[in-house]
């Protein structure tokens, strides 16, 4: 779905939960690394190293609205600017991805000492702006919510995003111009998670 990705790599984590996940990767012939549930940073170096590249694209388990076009972008921009990470800044929660280089990733594991550096796996990159190029940049488009949630971490996330697969597709991958076109057509739907909190990078789930 994203041109310039060479191999897809899951990453999860060792609770028993995640067995079906793994399962449905061996069978479609997606790699996979099987890491700590807690520490991310450390699964997603892991992987890297078992699985290299110059590049790692960051797609969460909890954003099934990625938008493949918008990843792209972000992997044409990253691949010409040299940046060590890089990032579309404007769109809705949930559907940009973020990719940074595999030494940027290293030197976050090396170095990184805080709780919420090991779970969201990059705010070592991102504290640290004068060591690193770090290139987070808006695109033009159309979105009349401003509180437009496309991510799944709370239950009315979770309602959220069934109402929008049980409308568009439950085997579709589809872009966010097309979520929006529906949400215009369905606004009252948008109350339905836009009252979430939202935590900060710096905040860990403890």
């Amino acid at each position: 779905a994203i041109p310039s990705v060479d191999q897809v790599v899951l990453a999860t984590s060792n609770k028993p939960e995640n067995k079906k996940l793994i399962d449905i990767a061996v069978k479609n012939n997606i790699a996979v690394y099987i890491g700590s549930h807690h520490n991310v940073l450390d699964r997603y170096y892991q992987a890297s190293k078992k699985y290299p590249g110059d590049f790692i694209v960051r797609v969460t388990g909890d954003n099934p609205f990625m938008d493949p076009d918008y990843a792209e972008q972000t992997i044409q921009r990253i691949v010409a600017s040299n940046s060590h990470l890089c990032s579309i800044k404007n769109l809705p929660l949930g559907v940009a991805v973020e990719v940074f280089s595999f030494r940027a990733l290293q030197q976050a594991y090396m170095f990184s000492s805080k709780v919420h550096e090991f779970e969201h796996v990059s705010p070592f990159i991102k504290q640290h702006k004068s060591s690193y190029r770090i290139d987070q940049f808006s695109i033009s488009y159309e979105n009349p919510f401003d509180s437009l949630r496309l991510t799944v971490d709370t239950e009315e996330d979770y309602k959220f995003a069934c109402c929008i697969y049980e409308n568009l597709g439950t085997n579709n991958m589809f872009l966010t111009g097309e979520i929006i076109t529906f949400l215009q057509k369905n606004p009252h739907l948008i109350d339905i998670n836009s009252h979430i909190y939202q935590r900060k990078m710096t905040e860990a789930n403890v």
